[in-house]
């Protein structure tokens, strides 16, 4: 026999002796011993299983999409948007070049280069590219809202405005900045906001050329130059320029301010300035200027203070044409002429008092003459009269008379 052979019969032999231990050594617990030692292993793998459960939550939760690194707080959700990213799209706009997975999509797409709107409305005739959007719109004449936040019970005119308004409760926020970090509840906020970031300004006013970067901003500052003021209080029946102004406003005969901070019990009327006040409690300041790189914890903020750089001053005042940088400066201005007038309108009322006291004086004054004159016979009223002409005919200037009652 080989030393081969011999090596390979003393590794059998003691592989067969193992294993002969190993049964030896199992015979030797009870059936009850074996029983809790099953027990362990099954509790112990049960452990394992629910730490990779616990990791692989860690992991997806929140639910993020690969692709578009947007957020779902349901994976139902995320599965269905991960499908938008998958689905074939051979529906081509022959325009753009980009893509649809339905040619329904491609029709209404091709509307935004053609300006086609085939949907009118039959209230004011305004048109529209898709059924939806005249259907939402309609509601707007209707007073419609068939969408009710289960919350706080409050209706909306759209689903869309709904999930917006429940992400106030839930304080869900799944649109993050990459830069600052701060999260929207909305893309589009998302999207404005990147834009002070990016310092990328679309929309410019035709009349002064300032650009913005939001469409609302730029509407909202056109009313500075037209002195539009279409929102108007059914309380009071004061107008204001924007929506936002007025449902503050309307806070004032109400005296709601449901929304509350969790650091001082402060409340506020509405969500931004809520907003505002507890970056007052973390000294967050995430608008930077561009050209000194100051920090302000508010857009209008910043707003204001890069007015400074630019002496641009686009509010004007009516009564006398002087500008001022911002609406605040104009409105203190704009009390100067109102005391003007008030004062005006004082003197006036007192000029007016007067003339009327003096009127009245006067016809007391000529009531006294009345009753107090005496009533002549004709012939001697004239032979008064007649002396009275004679009289002042001899008192000339050389009248010895006159000469004798000076000296």
């Amino acid at each position: 026999m080989s030393m081969m052979e011999q090596a390979a019969d003393g590794d059998l032999m003691s592989s067969l002796t193992t294993s002969n231990s190993e049964a030896s050594v199992e015979g030797n617990f009870t059936e009850s011993e074996k029983s809790s030692a099953k027990n362990m292993n099954e509790t112990s793998s049960a452990g394992d299983a629910d730490k990779e459960t616990t990791a692989m939550t860690e992991v997806i939760d929140p639910l993020t999409c690969t692709v578009c690194k947007k957020s779902f707080n349901d994976s139902a959700l995320l599965q269905k948007h991960i499908k938008t990213h998958s689905v074939k799209k051979p529906f081509e706009c022959g325009i753009c070049s980009k893509a649809y997975a339905k040619f329904s999509q491609l029709k209404l797409h091709t509307r935004s280069h053609t300006g086609e709107k085939p949907y009118k409305c039959d209230y004011c005739c305004k048109c529209f590219a898709c059924s939806s959007d005249l259907r939402i719109h309609t509601r707007t004449h209707t007073g419609e809202k068939p969408y009710e936040c289960g919350y706080c019970h409050q209706t909306f005119s759209t689903s869309t405005n709904l999930k917006t308004h429940i992400r106030r409760h839930t304080g869900e926020r799944p649109f993050q900045c990459d830069v600052c970090g701060i999260a929207f509840t909305t893309s589009s906020s998302l999207k404005i906001h990147t834009r002070i970031h990016t310092g990328v300004k679309p929309f410019t006013c035709s009349i002064c050329q300032k650009m913005f970067s939001d469409g609302s901003h730029l509407q909202r500052h056109l009313r500075t130059h037209t002195s539009e003021k279409p929102f108007r209080c059914v309380i009071c029946e004061k107008s204001f320029s924007t929506s936002t102004h007025l449902k503050h406003h309307i806070w004032t005969h109400t005296d709601q301010k449901p929304f509350m901070c969790d650091m001082c019990d402060k409340s506020f009327p509405d969500n931004f300035q809520l907003k505002r006040h507890i970056q007052t409690h973390s000294n967050e300041r995430p608008y930077q200027c561009s050209v000194c790189l100051k920090s302000f914890s508010t857009s209008t903020n910043l707003r204001r203070h890069e007015w400074t750089h630019t002496t641009e001053r686009p509010y004007i005042c009516d009564i006398c044409g002087k500008s001022f940088s911002t609406n605040c400066n104009l409105l203190r201005h704009t009390k100067i002429h109102s005391d003007q007038i008030l004062s005006n309108i004082n003197v006036k009322q007192s000029s007016a008092a007067l003339s009327e006291d003096n009127k009245e004086t006067a016809e007391v004054k000529e009531e006294e003459k009345v009753e107090c004159s005496i009533d002549l016979p004709p012939t001697v009223s004239e032979d008064v009269t007649s002396d009275s002409q004679d009289l002042s005919a001899a008192l000339t200037e050389d009248s010895p008379l006159l000469k004798i009652y000076y000296w």
